[in-house]
């Protein structure tokens, strides 16, 4: 996950585009990346990119209902934190400077007293799985994200056949079980910095829509890129408050303040035990109609800056919703998925 600033440079273009009837201009894209400009809606939706991916998440749930006021929810999980182990690190694999024998390393030895002709994890994953030149961000927080809320957390170390698996091997292992593994309810398209990858994607209604559906509703985490840029870096939600206020001039719209706590791979520790947390604060208006005094239907919504927070620039890129059950899948094809599944019993 990512310990620094973004890496990438957004653009900044400055436009007025003035209308014959409503003042309003559209976000246009620029190979994925942001492009600021002025936004003057007059209850005119804003031309952009529709159809799935961009609007799947209303097709599924229907339209979002807001109401005025202040909401605050949780799910019934509560993801864990862990390290993410980027492409480029050698850690999982490698032996540390002290001699400490590595994840894969520990792996290889209690495979091969059950298998004996079970080949080597540790070179796998040097000569297919690392890679030096990869980008800063490229590693296994989708795994990692995935596993927090799909599995219960390994908490104390454990001794099989005599091999001592510590906390960060446990987490290490389990979240190469998920590195190979891709909820399919996705909402949002990934912005890939292609020329047709658009910035503001995940529109604010579907973003809210899947808020109310899963967290409020549901009381069921989701994962989410919380960068609107090409990088991926994906956390779990598990809690929000959401402010709603009505526009003193305007029926058609409604002003929401959204914080989302997450958990987050912040840590020192290999071994730690428990949730770090951030929080994200976001900004947008909805628009639509009041169907009774305490029902706002949404048609649409775009992302605006209030104050300090401008999340016209920084907003979720796309949302990925826990899935029932999913078929655990590994890149490294010497790790044995049932042979983790022995190591981490007694674990948690």
């Amino acid at each position: 996950m990512k310990l620094g600033n973004f890496f990438i440079f957004k653009i900044l273009i400055l436009l007025v585009m003035p209308l014959a009837n409503a003042s309003y201009v559209e976000y246009p894209y620029n190979e994925g990346e942001y492009v600021e400009l002025f936004q003057e809606l007059d209850n005119v939706a804003p031309t952009r990119p529709s159809g799935i991916p961009f609007t799947r998440a209303v097709m599924k749930y229907g339209k979002a209902v807001v109401k005025e006021g202040k909401i605050i929810a949780s799910s019934d999980i509560k993801p864990w934190s862990s390290w993410w182990y980027p492409t480029h690190d050698r850690q999982i694999f490698e032996e540390s400077d002290e001699g400490e024998i590595s994840t894969l390393q520990r792996y290889d030895q209690y495979a091969k007293k059950i298998k004996p002709n079970s080949g080597s994890s540790r070179d796998f994953e040097e000569d297919e799985v690392y890679d030096p030149q990869s980008g800063g961000w490229a590693g296994l927080c989708h795994a990692w994200a995935l596993a927090s809320i799909m599995e219960d957390e390994p908490t104390k170390e454990v001794v099989k056949n005599g091999i001592k698996f510590r906390i960060q091997d446990l987490k290490a292992l389990l979240l190469k079980s998920y590195e190979g593994s891709y909820p399919k309810e996705t909402y949002g398209q990934r912005n890939n910095a292609n020329w047709d990858s658009v910035y503001e994607d995940i529109y604010p209604e579907q973003f809210h829509t899947i808020l109310n559906a899963e967290l409020f509703e549901k009381k069921r985490p989701f994962l989410m890129d919380f960068d609107a840029g090409f990088q991926v870096w994906n956390v779990p939600v598990y809690r929000a408050k959401v402010i709603v206020e009505k526009d003193p001039d305007n029926s058609s719209v409604v002003h929401v303040n959204t914080f989302l706590t997450v958990a987050t791979p912040y840590v020192n520790d290999p071994n730690y035990v428990g949730t770090t947390t951030l929080t994200f604060s976001y900004k947008y208006d909805l628009y639509g109609s009041w169907e009774a005094p305490d029902r706002f239907v949404v048609d649409y919504g775009i992302w605006v800056k209030r104050g300090m927070i401008d999340s016209r620039r920084n907003h979720p890129d796309f949302i990925v919703v826990k899935p029932d059950s999913i078929k655990r899948r590994t890149k490294n094809e010497f790790i044995d998925i049932a042979l983790v599944d022995e190591i981490l019993k007694g674990s948690r």
